[in-house]
Order: C-alpha cells, then structure tokens, then sequence
C-alpha cells in the first residue's frame, strides 16, 4: 500500500480544521434562523388570532353555501361581505397586516355528521382567477381539522 505524502496529510488536516468549524457554524446559524423565522411568524399569527377572535359566530352561522351540481353557491352575500369586513378590519388591526397568510374562516359544513368535511365560508384573500374561496370542503381527518370540527383549541 504506497504511501500518503506528509504534505497531502497536512493539506488534508488542516482542510478538514477549517471545514468543521465552518460547517458547524453554518449550521448552528441555519437553526438560530429558522427559530427566529419561527417564533416571529408565530407572535404574527397569534396577533391576527387575537383581533379575528372577536368576529362574531353568529354571523358566520348564517353564511349559507348550497352545493348546485357540485358547485358551491353562495346564498347570503351580505353576511358574507359583513364577516369579510370584520376580517380585513381584524388584520388591519394587527401591527403587520396578513398579506403573507390569508385569514379564513373554516367550519362544519352542514352535513357535517354524514359526510365529515368542513367547508372554507369566508377567506379575505382572492384565488389566481379572482374569486374569493369559499364553500371548498376537506374532510376533517387532519389534526387541525378535527380539532377545528371539535371546537375544543388546544
């Protein structure tokens, strides 16, 4: 087995000194970033929380959303427009404004127990073709789903 010459040993080494400190780093400041990005996203999300929290149920109860052929229908566009309102004047409300997270609101579609979806009745941001989602129904199988249908946040 021939020999590594002294100098590709030390060429290596110290290759290998400055590459592990400078990985280590690079990746011990990825974290402290993502944390940062995290705990700032989160603070922003729970502020926009805390100003929708005060949208009142009632009027959301009284969106109605018909499903003509498989197309979603909107019956009450006034309500729609007043709980639309309430949102954007609830992110405004907020130190930044939510133009990075659109703000909806999700609930039981009507044959809920039947079917197990939940349905999008009112969100403050448009889709690409210019329409507001809403009457879109999930199942309720995901965990912020179930949690949604349940009504008991953690």
């Amino acid at each position: 087995m021939p020999r590594i010459s002294i100098y590709i040993r030390i060429i290596l080494f110290s290759s290998i000194l400055v590459f592990l400190p400078v990985f280590v780093s690079s990746v011990m400041n990825y974290q402290a970033a993502k944390n940062r990005l995290e705990q700032d996203e989160t603070l922003e999300l729970r502020e926009i929380v805390d100003h929708v929290a005060h949208i009142d149920g009632d009027l959301v109860s009284q969106i109605i959303i018909s499903d003509v052929e498989g197309v979603p229908l909107l019956r009450t566009t006034n309500v729609f427009q007043e709980v639309q309102a309430q949102l954007a004047s609830a992110i405004l409300a907020s130190e930044s404004p939510g133009a990075k997270y659109p703000v909806y609101v999700f609930r039981k579609a009507v044959d809920f127990e039947t079917s197990g979806e939940m349905e999008f009745a009112v969100m403050t941001t448009r889709d690409r073709f210019g329409n507001y989602l809403w009457g879109q129904r999930y199942p309720a199988f995901e965990e912020h789903s179930a949690i949604t249908a349940s009504g008991d946040p953690p």
